[in-house]
């Protein structure tokens, strides 16, 4: 199998992904607004190293870890 699957992303679609991500939008939410799927959306979040909130854990936001001295 050749070819593209979808839209190729482009720079500005870039940084509206990672001012989505910052303004903390869920994935489905990102995913429907840019009109992709989730996978289009995690998988490029991933690509370009940016780290998605967790659905699964929303409590988990914001947690820091600490460290032992």
């Amino acid at each position: 199998m050749t070819g593209l699957r979808g839209v190729r992303w482009t720079d500005e679609a870039d940084a509206e992904l990672r001012r989505r991500v910052a303004a903390r939008q869920t994935i489905a939410q990102i995913a429907r607004e840019m009109e992709r799927t989730m996978d289009a959306i995690r998988g490029r979040a991933a690509s370009l190293r940016i780290t998605l909130r967790s659905s699964q854990r929303p409590w988990r936001d914001g947690v820091t870890h600490r460290r032992s001295e």
